[in-house]
């Protein structure tokens, strides 16, 4: 079987499904097409790491998208879809949301936002998600991957638009995600149970990951236990940069005891700063397709709590760790429960996506 993987970039959060193929159908199989190398943002964090031979940029990878026997896209090109479809070639679409939200912002502690859906009004947008619907309906060989259960649900109302139909979205589809490298919770420091909760946040300080949500929980049970004469229950290390930064760092002033605002993590720093944590929060709205921070926390053993928002924390995630993007209220009541053991990552492993992509292809 000659296997593609098709994606803008080299992705460390798509290699070690890469690496799992690669190993399952032999190297002279398969190949990961790239489009671009990472921007210099992301490089200096870890992002190009050594490329494996196998890996190659989309001009010197000649005509493979077009013509392997299984490609795995991440790039929505629906003219290379409908190619392939006319030389009955197997084609697997893996993607986020076709509906992320226009526009988020926050009143009153609770998060609004302009649905995605209005996309469809775009004379262009329109025509795209019509021809990826009916291809999905006609082409028993192309399938769409949705990662997280909203990308799911965008392609149920696209299926009912255009082709009449919403159950085409669930008879086609296999739900999907990033799978990151195994963890190693065995070497996870051993907690001590005098001292606070550590609390783990990581990833862009931008408006629609609502960092400020995990300040203010942390905050205000900083300011219940000060009322009460004792130290704060949870201490929060932050780390990440961007335009929301200046606006933290006030919002954490004079609670230095109990949040801490550092520089991001380079990608091979992440495990292990994790390790020494007992639970990872993550707090973005709807914009959030994924998160792979949430993947690499429940496989390095981490209690997650997440919003019912975002793709990786709704998808994985019992309800019961779950709250609504800006909810820092219920954030807290979360957090106040203390060390609860990680659920663990479940079937969301390399290997399995792997295994699971394979059986999906033999059909």
């Amino acid at each position: 079987m000659k296997l593609a993987l098709y994606a803008n970039i080299v992705s460390p959060h798509q290699m070690p499904l890469a690496r799992e193929l690669a190993r399952t159908v032999g190297e002279d199989g398969f190949r990961y097409v790239y489009v671009e190398e990472s921007e210099p943002g992301r490089a200096a964090l870890g992002w190009s790491e050594k490329l494996e031979p196998w890996c190659v940029k989309a001009p010197d990878a000649g005509d493979i998208v077009e013509t392997c026997e299984v490609l795995l896209s991440g790039v929505r090109d629906i003219g290379l879809f409908e190619r392939r479809s006319a030389r009955g070639l197997a084609t697997f679409c893996m993607g986020e949301r076709f509906f992320k939200p226009l526009a988020t912002f926050c009143f009153a502690g609770r998060v609004f936002s302009v649905p995605g859906r209005f996309r469809l009004f775009h004379p262009g947008y329109r025509r795209m998600a019509r021809r990826f619907a009916r291809l999905l309906a006609r082409d028993a060989k192309f399938r769409y991957f949705p990662v997280g259960v909203y990308a799911l649900r965008d392609m149920e109302l696209i299926c009912a638009k255009f082709c009449g139909d919403a159950s085409v979205a669930h008879r086609k589809s296999t739900l999907w995600g990033y799978f990151v490298a195994p963890g190693r919770p065995d070497l996870r420091a051993a907690p001590d149970p005098d001292c606070p909760v550590r609390a783990f946040w990581i990833g862009r300080f931008l408006h629609w990951k609502h960092p400020d949500t995990a300040i203010r929980a942390v905050c205000r049970l900083a300011q219940d236990a000060h009322g009460r004469g004792g130290q704060p229950p949870v201490v929060l290390d932050m780390h990440g940069t961007g335009p929301e930064e200046c606006s933290l760092r006030d919002l954490a002033s004079g609670f230095e005891d109990c949040v801490r605002i550092m520089p991001p993590l380079p990608i091979a720093s992440v495990r292990e700063a994790m390790r020494v944590h007992d639970v990872c929060i993550v707090t973005s709205d709807g914009m959030e397709g994924w998160n792979a921070g949430a993947s690499e926390a429940l496989e390095e053993g981490m209690r997650v709590v997440g919003t019912f928002e975002a793709g990786a924390t709704a998808t994985i995630l019992p309800p019961e760790e779950l709250f609504h993007a800006g909810d820092w209220r219920t954030l807290a009541a979360l957090l106040s429960k203390g060390r609860i053991p990680g659920p663990g990552i479940g079937e969301w492993t390399a290997a399995k996506a792997a295994e699971c992509l394979l059986s999906v292809a033999r059909i």
